[in-house]
């Protein structure tokens, strides 16, 4: 048997303090939701409308959001607030009553990174087989009651994107959590001994293209809107899309080189 108390879960996420496992009791509104036929967006932590599917959950943190949100919303008038109520949660005295689940919590994380990881086969889309490279994960509740783990991979450092993920079977939510999606990224992904070098060149990348970014800004952006690659320059290049140097463009950029001189100085003196 697991308990929720909703009170604690508002509480703790205003005091950005959140542990343990939400993804019951946002398994547990779901279910209602798609019972009810009621719009998807009472639990997504967005505003808009019209959301034909349930949010992506990269985190524990990320369901508790959804999950505060919705409480919240206790005694209004809102989509949220009339949900609650149906649920028998009328007045923010009622998010002080325990809710009480079935089964047991997830003890395995549901955060994993694997950005930058190799995957062991080429994902299904055929026309591009050199995308190979994770970049997220994230668990989504489906229309059809189950749970699905998906891993997002493309190119690397790239702003395309494909998808695969493993289903829920029959098995218990904390079992597809904690035994089926560790045994699943096993057989997927390359076996990595030591995370620190490729999450070390991932800040290093980022370092990089926030600096360009910085100095370039809009005009460095990739083929994708909002997505910076490191070859920004050498794209805008080849798209016609020359960046103006400016005398503080050229200042910073000539910084770099300077610093990267020394370093390599430094190497050969070292």
């Amino acid at each position: 048997m697991i308990t929720y108390l909703p009170s604690h879960i508002v509480a703790k996420h205003a005091g950005g303090v959140i542990y343990g496992d939400h993804l019951p009791l946002y398994e547990h509104f779901a279910r209602k939701v798609l019972a009810w036929n009621l719009p998807r967006e009472i639990l997504i932590d967005t505003s808009g409308i019209h959301f034909t599917e349930f949010a992506p959950l990269s985190s524990q943190e990320a369901a508790a959001t959804v999950l505060a949100k919705l409480f919240s919303a206790v005694g209004t008038a809102s989509p949220r607030g009339a949900f609650l109520k149906r649920c028998g949660l009328r007045r923010w005295a009622d998010l002080a009553k325990p809710i009480r689940l079935k089964g047991r919590q997830c003890t395995a994380m549901i955060h994993y990174d694997v950005r930058e990881r190799r995957l062991k086969e080429p994902g299904p889309n055929q026309c591009h087989p050199g995308a190979i490279y994770g970049q997220r994960t994230y668990f989504k509740f489906g229309w059809d009651r189950r749970w699905r783990f998906v891993l997002s991979y493309g190119y690397s450092h790239d702003g395309s994107s494909w998808s695969i993920c493993v289903r829920q079977g029959s098995e218990a939510l904390s079992t597809f959590v904690d035994a089926v999606v560790p045994r699943w990224l096993d057989d997927t992904l390359v076996e990595e001994g030591w995370a620190a070098p490729r999450r070390g060149r991932n800040r290093e990348y980022d370092r990089i293209s926030e600096a360009v970014d910085h100095v370039f800004g809009w005009e460095c952006y990739g083929p994708s809107p909002g997505t910076i690659s490191t070859d920004a320059l050498v794209l805008a290049l080849l798209d016609g899309r020359k960046p103006r140097l400016t005398k503080r463009r050229l200042g910073v950029v000539q910084g770099w080189m300077a610093a990267d001189r020394r370093k390599e100085e430094d190497r050969d003196n070292g």
